[in-house]
């Protein structure tokens, strides 16, 4: 006698085919967002890297101002109107006290801080000379035709700061050894970041006597 056996086997319903999916949908979406989140992070540091050689370099190039006007101070040089020492402590680039960094809706301000200047290397000549005032750019620029972060632009005729600057505050006239104070500030928005990303330095610099 041959005996028959049922099947009770069956397919999958389409709640479970459903259920499924939303699961392997959850755990694909988990993964990008944390792999975007982690890009970010790295771009961001990446940003950050870049903006500190930035600041590094505009310290430099005020302390090679600072020590060729020691030089020729020491040697006994006549000093004129347009060395860029005295220049940096003149009306048109010195201010009594530093501005903070202001942030305003969630962006940086648009709003060059009085004074503020930046320090830039002629292409042609290599001469140091120092960016006006006009071609400090605060603004952001969502058409992304502005760098994505805080840079100076020497490359191009009329060398450009975007989002980056400098301010001269000047000792008071009864220090023993006078000195400026420079404040060095960048501020841009950084990728993955719901605050713009504000990084800042002071170079104190001695006037020889």
């Amino acid at each position: 006698m041959r005996q028959i056996v049922g099947s009770s086997e069956r397919g999958d319903t389409i709640i479970e085919v459903l259920i499924a999916f939303a699961i392997f949908a959850s755990v694909v979406v988990g993964s990008i967002l944390v792999m975007n989140q982690g890009v970010a992070a790295a771009q961001r540091s990446l940003e950050i890297t870049q903006v500190r050689y930035q600041i590094d370099g505009q310290a430099e190039l005020l302390r090679a101002i600072n020590k060729s006007y020691t030089d020729r101070f020491q040697r006994g040089k006549p000093m004129s109107g347009d060395d860029l020492w005295l220049q940096l402590k003149d009306s048109a680039h010195a201010v009594s006290q530093a501005q903070d960094i202001k942030v305003i809706n969630g962006v940086c301000d648009a709003t060059r801080p009085q004074n503020a200047f930046f320090v830039a290397v002629d292409a042609g000549s290599g001469a140091i000379k120092l960016g006006s005032n006009s071609n400090v750019v605060m603004s952001s620029d969502p058409s992304g035709t502005l760098p994505p972060y805080s840079q100076i632009d020497m490359a191009s005729t009329t060398s450009k700061a975007y989002g980056i600057w400098v301010q001269s505050v000047p000792s008071d006239t009864n220090e023993a050894v006078p000195f400026v104070d420079f404040h060095i500030k960048a501020c841009w928005s950084a990728p993955g970041s719901n605050a713009p990303v504000t990084i800042g330095t002071i170079v104190r610099l001695y006037e020889p006597k």
